[in-house]
C-alpha cells in the first residue's frame, strides 16, 4: 500500500513524475494523487485545500527567507519553483514580464484613437489586409473586418471584435458575434480580459461557424512578438555547456539538422521542419516563425510553440516550447 503524503509532498511528486517540467492543473494533480493512493481526501472540497496549503507553504517560505516550493502560474496551473530559469536568464525573464505587464496596463489607459491604431498595426503583422473599422463602441473596443491572408494566396473573410474590458467576456458576446457574419467569413474575438467557460464552450462548437478568442496574455504575447507597442534588444550571453550534445540525445539529430515536427488541425495532422529553433518550413515555404506556419493551416492567430511538437528519446510527443527552456 502507498505511503500517505501530506497535500504539498504529493502535488511535488505528481508534478515531479508527471508535469516534464510543464505546469499542471490544481485538478489533474489532485485526480492523479488520489489515483495513486498518495493521499486521502475526507473533505468535501479536496480541490480548495491544496490549493489553500500550497498558497500558505510559499507564504510561509517567503517569511523565512527562503524560495518556495511551487510557481503558481494562474488559470490554476501550478509548477516547481526549480524548474525556473536562474541567474541571469531567470532576470531576463522577469523583465520581459514587468514589460508585458506595463504593455498591458497601457492598452488599457491609451486613447480609443492610439487602440485602434494598435489593433491595426497587430492585425496587419499578423497577416490581415484590407482592413475597415466597422464600428467603435463605448467601451473602447472596436469592431473591425478584414482578409486574413495565409500563404499570400489563401485569404478568409473575418470579421473581428476587440473588446478593451475588464471582466471576462460571456456567451452572448460569442453568439451575437456568430449571428452578424456574412457568407463563408469567420469570426474572431479579442479581448483585453478573458473568457467565461461558456463563451469558450460556444465558440468552440464543431456545429455552428467557427469563432477563434485571444484573450489578454495571448494578445499581448501578440503584440510582443510582433514587436507592436514594444522593442525587442538582442542580447548574446555566453555559456558554456553542452547543448549540441543535448539535443543530440535528446532528438537523435545535430542541432543544424531539421527537426521533424507535427500539429494538428480539424482532424488532420500536418508535418513541417523546425530549423535552428526558430523558422519552420512547411510545404516548401519557409515560415519565420513556429506562429506563422501554425497560422498558415489554422487560419487564425496560433501559439506555434505550442502548437507544434516531436517525438523525444522515447517516442513521445513533446511541444517545441520545451526545446526553448
Amino acid at each position: 500500500m502507498p505511503k500517505k503524503l501530506s497535500f504539498t509532498d504529493a502535488a511535488e511528486k505528481v508534478l515531479r513524475e508527471f508535469g516534464n517540467k510543464e505546469p499542471m492543473h490544481y485538478k489533474e494533480i489532485l485526480e492523479t494523487a488520489v489515483r495513486k493512493g498518495w493521499i486521502l481526501t475526507k473533505g468535501l472540497t479536496p480541490e480548495t485545500t491544496l490549493t489553500a496549503v500550497i498558497g500558505s507553504e510559499n507564504r510561509r517560505r517567503l517569511r523565512r527567507g527562503g524560495e518556495p516550493r511551487f510557481v503558481v502560474h494562474g488559470r490554476g496551473l501550478y509548477g516547481l519553483s526549480e524548474w525556473e530559469p536562474k541567474g541571469l536568464l531567470r532576470d531576463i525573464q522577469e523583465r520581459n514580464e514587468d514589460v508585458k505587464e506595463k504593455l498591458r496596463k497601457s492598452i488599457m489607459k491609451i486613447s480609443p484613437e492610439r487602440f485602434e491604431e494598435l489593433i491595426g498595426q497587430l492585425l496587419a503583422e499578423i497577416g490581415f489586409d484590407s482592413i475597415e473599422v466597422t464600428n467603435k463602441s463605448a467601451d473602447g473596443g472596436i469592431d473591425v473586418k478584414g482578409e486574413l491572408v495565409v500563404g499570400g494566396v489563401i485569404g478568409t473573410k473575418m470579421a473581428v471584435q476587440v473588446k478593451r474590458w475588464k471582466h471576462n467576456i460571456q456567451t452572448p458576446v460569442v453568439t451575437q458575434l456568430r449571428g452578424s457574419l456574412g457568407p463563408h467569413e469567420q469570426g474572431l474575438i479579442i479581448t483585453t480580459s478573458d473568457f467565461s467557460k461558456g463563451a469558450i464552450k460556444e465558440a468552440s462548437d464543431p456545429y455552428k461557424a467557427p469563432i477563434a478568442l485571444m484573450n489578454g496574455k495571448e494578445l499581448v504575447d501578440l503584440m510582443v512578438e510582433y514587436q507592436v507597442g514594444v522593442k525587442k534588444k538582442d542580447i548574446s550571453v555566453l555559456e558554456f555547456d553542452e547543448s549540441d550534445k543535448l539535443l543530440e540525445k535528446v532528438l537523435g539529430k545535430e542541432t543544424s539538422a531539421k527537426i521533424e515536427i507535427f500539429g494538428k488541425s480539424k482532424g488532420k495532422t500536418f508535418n513541417a521542419f523546425l530549423i535552428n529553433l526558430k523558422q519552420v518550413e512547411l510545404n516548401g515555404k519557409t515560415y519565420r516563425s513556429p506562429s506563422g506556419a501554425a497560422r498558415s493551416i489554422c487560419g487564425y492567430p496560433v501559439d506555434g510553440w505550442n502548437f507544434w511538437k516531436y517525438r523525444d528519446e522515447n517516442d513521445k510527443a513533446q511541444k517545441i516550447d520545451r526545446l526553448r527552456k
